[in-house]
């Protein structure tokens, strides 16, 4: 839960920024991309949250994995950027493409520890990749369950797993990556699914963030003032951070096509839910009772 997402996080912001730093960007634009890649290596933070009918004890072991999992994350980051820093020179940081193996090296002379350290990066991605796919398959289970999604997502295989929601999502992520590589290079694509994955992410985030406003408004006679006014700033910061987030996602510096294909992609796949919400709506179930505050 703590090494493959650092290195992921690791990875993913530092391979981000270089790619972002070498592409040209409006003025003030550079910083919020850099601030969106930061919050892009964050996302899927709640996703623990989604197996949770296979965690035990849920109550207790959700939320110490999200937060622990998260510092754990911040800290190991932060211990191995300091690492880099003192080690490799800044010239060579600015102008390497692979830090910690350029670190490595340096401690270790030659070339052979570089090697090591980026073998050890593709298993992490791999391990990264596979726990993604996984947890994938998740959300069209539950919705089918709910019966908002076809119920062939709700077959488990003989393995325990949703298989066919694992094949589905693993096609629909090659078809996007495809896409984009046409008339793009390897580092514009790049940035290109990670504003596109950040404003998918962040359409949700603010719903949540208004459904929170709206029912802390309706049972507010009930709850504690404290308590109320905690909820309430938080809720509203994340649904203005997801607006942020959804604005400054526009891939600056390159043709129209470019500039606007994370809305596209996203709008696009947003609306391929919309024929499957439309076949599905009369065979929804109703929600479970909301449980107490707590």
């Amino acid at each position: 839960m703590i090494v493959s997402p650092a290195a992921r996080f690791s990875r993913v912001s530092h391979h981000h920024s270089m790619f972002l730093a070498r592409q040209s960007v409006a003025p003030g634009h550079g910083t919020a991309q850099h601030w969106l890649a930061v919050l892009f290596s964050y996302i899927g933070v709640e996703t623990v949250s989604v197996a949770a009918a296979k965690v035990r004890n849920p109550d207790r072991n959700i939320p110490r994995a999200t937060v622990l999992g998260t510092l754990s994350v911040a800290v190991v980051y932060m211990l191995s950027l300091t690492v880099v820093f003192g080690i490799v020179p800044s010239p060579k940081l600015a102008s390497g493409s692979a830090p910690y193996s350029d670190a490595v090296n340096a401690m270790f002379g030659g070339t052979w520890a570089g090697n090591v350290m980026a073998v050890a990066v593709i298993i992490s991605g791999f391990g990264a990749l596979n726990g993604w796919i996984m947890i994938s398959a998740e959300m069209p289970l539950a919705a089918a369950s709910d019966g908002l999604f076809p119920q062939r997502f709700k077959r488990i295989s003989s393995n325990g797993v949703p298989a066919f929601g694992i094949v589905i999502g693993g096609l629909l992520s090659s078809v996007a990556v495809a896409i984009n590589y046409i008339g793009s290079s390897g580092s514009t694509v790049f940035t290109t699914l990670i504003l596109m994955t950040g404003i998918t992410a962040a359409i949700p985030y603010g719903f949540s963030a208004l459904a929170q406003l709206k029912w802390r408004w309706i049972d507010h006679q009930e709850m504690q003032t404290p308590r109320f006014a905690r909820d309430m700033i938080v809720a509203a910061l994340a649904l203005v951070f997801s607006i942020l987030f959804i604005w400054y996602s526009r891939n600056t510096g390159h043709s129209a096509w470019t500039y606007w294909a994370p809305y596209l992609l996203a709008a696009v796949a947003l609306l391929l839910g919309i024929p499957v919400y439309l076949a599905q709506r009369r065979h929804m179930s109703l929600p479970e009772p909301v449980p107490p505050y707590r």
